[in-house]
């Protein structure tokens, strides 16, 4: 038996990954890469952490 994959609320994105909520919502609605969120209710959703961490790896990385 394989364990439940963790959710993340969209609070735990801007808190643990510094993602605006203005930004996830737009990824959302327009990246297509964007991690898709998995609806819990009407007004609720969560993202997979692997989805979002697997997301933020293959982001370009920004050279200083």
């Amino acid at each position: 038996m394989s364990a439940a994959p963790r959710l993340l609320r969209t609070l735990d994105l801007e808190v643990s990954y510094a993602i605006p909520r203005s930004t996830v919502y737009y990824r959302m609605k327009n990246d297509p890469t964007f991690p898709r969120p998995v609806r819990m209710g009407p007004r609720c959703v969560r993202f997979k952490a692997d989805e979002v961490e697997a997301w933020i790896a293959s982001l370009p990385s920004v050279a200083a």
